[in-house]
């Protein structure tokens, strides 16, 4: 959900902002707790950028017993390495207006299974992508994050 609500924060702030010099993107993103002259607060070169690798931001979840709970994490193109192929086709399954979560449904605190979903980003809600398992991106998704501690 902060993924989402940071991508629309920045969006508008891209449009608002046309006209002005520079848009300090820490700031807007922690709410101007810390900006980019902040203790810590480094830029990165191109270099160091291509090196960064993607994590899962979580957008929701659901408790079906205190044993049994579903979390939602949104997933960006760099959690599928930047491959058109993985992207083109976890993409053709979507609505119009959904973004691709990766779902992980927990038992007793362990990874019972997972899934892709689409998550509406106007409604709110979660679709679940029919065959997701037999896909190739969800296959890379999951063997990179399934038993991560996102």
């Amino acid at each position: 959900m902060k993924k989402l609500f940071l991508t629309l924060l920045v969006s508008l702030g891209f449009i608002s902002s046309l006209s002005a010099q520079e848009l300090d993107f820490i700031a807007v993103a922690t709410q101007g707790k810390f900006n980019e002259n902040s203790l810590g607060v480094k830029a990165l070169s191109d270099e160091e950028m291509s090196k960064v690798v993607g994590r899962l931001y979580q957008i929701g979840g659901h408790v079906i017993t205190p044993t049994l709970v579903s979390k939602y994490y949104i997933v960006e193109k760099s959690d599928l390495n930047y491959d058109s192929r993985l992207i083109q086709e976890a993409t053709s399954k979507l609505h119009y207006g959904e973004a691709l979560a990766y779902v992980k449904r927990y038992y007793q605190s362990q990874v019972e299974w997972t899934w892709l979903a689409g998550y509406n980003l106007y409604t709110k809600e979660f679709r679940e992508i029919p065959f997701s398992a037999s896909m190739q991106s969800f296959q890379f998704i999951d063997s990179q994050y399934k038993y991560s501690h996102y």
